[in-house]
Order: C-alpha cells, then sequence, then structure tokens
C-alpha cells in the first residue's frame, strides 16, 4: 500500500490548487489547504471531503510555519494575476522557503511549460526565477509545468476571460486560426501532481512539462461548437491589440505564434498512464455550457 502523505496545498480554493486537492485527498492521503477565505464554499467543500483547512496567506510566511512542520510534501503555486509579478516571485519564494526551513521532504512547484525557454512572457520569466531559486536550495523538489489551462475557456474570473466572446459566437485569441496550441486539464494537472506525490524520490530534481492535447484556433472553436451545441467562430487578431492594456498576454501571444509548447505527449502518456489526460473533446463535455453561456447578469 502506498505510504500516506501529509500534503500542504496551496491555493486550493483556486483550479489549479483545488484540482491538486482533491487528487490527493482521493487516494487517501491527507491535505493541508491553505486558503485566504475559509467560509468559501471551494474551503468548505474541500473541508467536508476531509481537508484541514489553514487559514492564511504567503505574504505572512511566518504563519505558516506549525502547518508546513506537519507536512512531508508541499504543492505550491503562484500566480501575478490581481498582483504584481515581483510580489508573485517574492511570495512563491518565501512559501517555498519556509518549507525548507521546516524541513518539510518534498516540494512540488507548479510552473509553466516553456518558462524555462527566456520565453520574454513576464508571467513565464517570474516562474521560473522561483524554479531557479527552488534548485539552490538543496532541498528535494519536482517541477510540475502545464501548457494552457483548457478550464480559461469557462472561467469567469481569470482576465483572459473567452466566455465574454462565446456568448457572441466567437473565439477571440492573439493567433492565426491555423497555429496549433497545447491544452491540459486541470484535473489532470491534480492527478499528475497525486502522481508526483506517490512517486516521490524517483522524480525528485526532475522538470515535467505537461499537456493533454493540441488543436489550432479553428479546431478549438469545432470544439466548443459541439460541446455547447452553439455556433462559434474563430477570430483571430494581432497581439498589438492587446498591447495597450494588457502586455504580458500581447507578449504570451507572440512567443505562443513564433515558438509555442512542445510538450511530447505520447511519451507523458506512457510515463503517466494513470492520468486521464483528456482531449479538449472530453473536457468540453463535461462543462455545463447552457448556464456558462447564459448572458452576464
Amino acid at each position: 500500500m502506498q505510504q500516506p502523505r501529509i500534503v500542504f496545498v496551496s491555493g486550493a480554493t483556486g483550479k489549479q490548487g483545488g484540482a491538486v486537492a482533491r487528487a490527493v485527498l482521493a487516494r487517501g492521503h491527507k491535505v493541508i489547504a491553505l486558503t485566504r477565505y475559509p467560509t468559501s464554499d471551494a474551503a468548505k467543500e474541500l473541508a467536508a471531503s476531509g481537508a484541514e483547512i489553514v487559514t492564511g496567506n504567503f505574504g505572512e510566511p511566518n504563519s505558516l510555519k506549525e502547518a508546513l512542520a506537519q507536512s512531508d510534501t508541499v504543492y505550491a503555486m503562484g500566480t501575478p494575476f490581481g498582483k504584481s509579478i515581483e510580489q508573485e516571485v517574492r511570495e512563491s519564494i518565501d512559501l517555498i522557503e519556509t518549507a525548507h526551513e521546516a524541513g518539510v521532504g518534498h516540494i512540488i512547484y507548479g510552473s509553466a511549460a516553456g518558462a524555462d525557454q527566456n520565453s520574454d512572457v513576464p508571467h513565464f520569466d517570474s516562474k521560473y526565477r522561483v524554479e531557479r531559486h527552488l534548485a539552490g536550495l538543496r532541498t528535494e523538489y519536482t517541477i510540475s509545468a502545464p501548457t494552457g489551462f483548457m478550464d480559461l475557456f469557462a472561467d469567469r474570473t481569470n482576465p483572459m476571460i473567452f466566455l465574454e466572446g462565446l456568448r457572441r459566437g466567437e473565439l477571440r485569441m492573439g493567433l492565426p486560426g491555423s497555429r496549433p496550441v497545447q491544452y491540459v486539464a486541470a484535473t489532470d494537472i491534480g492527478a499528475f501532481v497525486a502522481e508526483l506525490v506517490e512517486r516521490r524520490e524517483s522524480v525528485f530534481g526532475q522538470r515535467f512539462q505537461i499537456a493533454g492535447d493540441e488543436l489550432t484556433g479553428k479546431q478549438t472553436a469545432a470544439v466548443l461548437s459541439r460541446a455547447s451545441g452553439r455556433a462559434i467562430s474563430y477570430v483571430g487578431f494581432e497581439p498589438d491589440a492587446l498591447r495597450s492594456h494588457n502586455p504580458n498576454f500581447a507578449k504570451m501571444f507572440e512567443w505562443l505564434n513564433s515558438v509555442g509548447y512542445s510538450v511530447d505527449r505520447n511519451a507523458l502518456r506512457q510515463e503517466f498512464p494513470k492520468v486521464r489526460w483528456h482531449s479538449l473533446e472530453e473536457w468540453a463535455r463535461l462543462q455545463d455550457w447552457q448556464v456558462l453561456l447564459a448572458p452576464a447578469a
């Protein structure tokens, strides 16, 4: 039987962290879930599933020491959205340093595919800065580096809101309709990280880029059309259209068009066969598009 682990999960009430927490719990391990919002519906659902909810935030790492001291594994992730890039880097480094000082035996960091390629994309480069810091700590670690999230197509809160366009029958992206992009479902990120938790020593020091599917913009629009029962057309635009109000995303689309993700999905499936690795079609058919595409209140 797999040795039960005690896993501290940051961002546990978000898409990615929540998926990790649920997957780890489903495998019989204990989860200590960090959140700033212990009374939120997501936190209550995790508590009902058996997670221990800890209230705190990255900006006060000392407040996390007790929970980290109880843990043998940490899933650490950060996001620049809603804060500055520098704040994301500082808070992520504070968390992993506090985990290291607490004697946590395995730190799993949620980075981004392509972050190690000098992309000049701010929210990729920030994660690679954290990766390099983690590698220099003399602690055991593993990097999980997902590609684009399928879940963004159904997300109401992320700055890259696709739903507004989808409600008008358009999938709008700063890429030509023939350019392929790799995607991964949040549930598969969770299942993958749960695998890393259990494999432990065999994945120390490794960096894994992960993806479940690869489609062009036009293929993606066709998938969303079939799943939603709505006619959705692809509308590509020049990244410069974003530069004045979101230079981060402008640079990301430029990089996706010129370089892009390059995950060997066949090798990934062979190495991690227990992960479902949803196609975009499979993921899309699990969403409630009638609710998602209803006119915004």
